[in-house]
């Protein structure tokens, strides 16, 4: 019976004998089982695994529905407490075998040695992401997976590789349609929607620094910004709607959280796809200003205007619009 509790207990669940003191927060077996003090201290050890549960648990029942990337880790959190529900309904099997190979709580013990040591990373990430969102919640997540552990890393990385998908999604979208997929504002780039057309290419679009991932240098993240405002520029205010990227460099859009690869702390193949689109989608903006509109023949006749055969004047103007230019 008491081991039956036990099972119990490991899921969170009291029962008559094995319950959670409230002082100690922690599972502990009552004076009316009248069990030895070794086997109390091996039934606290085993529930312990309990005590974690309940606490991610908990953590996953009241996620943040405000965060597209907290919803991520939660769901990777719950894949892995299905795991440990397989575990559990196989030790139930057990404790019904009769005779020698018959479960124990040694045996217990033994079996619950492994999953303890996740579930308290499990609940460390839980602990330390719980009022997270965006970027803040990424590098936070990256942070932990900096872990000397294998078997510690490799747990991590997987929760990772879900938690990441949102952000992934919002650069690919963000880099290839110049939409931002952002319900929460949690991705790096934001939108003035109050900037007037004359204020498109200073104003309308900009980095959030606090919302940069640490894994995601400050170079790349202005790369990134640079497509999608390009792109809509391209679309808005040069009225190409149609164009779009050639398939060479769509074909080089990562699409699998998998992607991410913890030796280089980048997105692997992320680099790589940012610097073909925006390659390809400068060389359309520049054909645009200079070949479809002449740029180029506009910005001669306004030099002739303005230097009136006197070239001190554009000079000085050059050097008092500098700081704006250099925007």
């Amino acid at each position: 019976a008491v081991l039956q509790e036990i099972l119990y207990a490991v899921q969170g669940i009291e029962g008559q004998y094995v319950l959670l003191d409230p002082i100690s927060d922690a599972f502990c077996i009552t004076e009316e089982a009248r069990v030895p003090r070794g086997t109390k201290d091996i039934v606290r050890q085993i529930c312990e695994v309990g005590w974690l549960f309940s606490k991610i648990d908990e953590h996953v029942k009241t996620s943040s529905m405000s965060s597209l990337l907290h919803q991520s880790l939660c769901a990777s959190i719950k894949s892995h407490l299905s795991e440990y529900y397989k575990l559990l309904s196989l030790l139930q099997s057990e404790l019904k075998v009769p005779g020698s190979s018959a479960l124990s709580m040694r045996k217990l013990l033994a079996w619950m040695h492994e999953p303890a040591k996740r579930l308290k990373h499990i609940l460390i990430i839980a602990d330390g992401c719980q009022d997270l969102k965006g970027g803040a919640l990424a590098s936070k997540v990256h942070a932990y997976v900096m872990h000397g552990d294998p078997t510690v890393r490799s747990l991590l990385t997987d929760i990772m590789r879900v938690t990441f998908q949102p952000l992934l999604q919002m650069i690919i979208a963000w880099a290839t349609e110049g939409e931002l997929a952002d319900p929460f504002q949690e991705f790096f780039v934001m939108q003035d929607k109050n900037a007037t057309d004359d204020q498109f290419w200073a104003w309308r679009y900009s980095l959030s620094p606090h919302m940069i991932p640490s894994f995601i240098p400050e170079a790349l993240a202005n790369k990134i910004l640079l497509i999608g405002k390009s792109l809509n520029f391209i679309r808005t205010q040069c009225g190409d709607a149609q164009w779009a990227m050639r398939q060479e460099v769509l074909a080089q859009v990562p699409r699998d959280g998998s992607v991410f690869d913890t030796t280089t702390t980048l997105f692997s193949g992320l680099d790589g796809f940012v610097t073909a689109a925006l390659n390809q989608v400068n060389k359309r903006l520049m054909h645009l200003l200079f070949v479809r509109y002449k740029f180029d023949k506009h910005a001669h006749a306004i030099k002739q205007y303005l230097l009136l055969s006197r070239g001190d004047f554009i000079q000085n103007l050059m050097d008092n619009l500098q700081s704006t230019l250099g925007r």
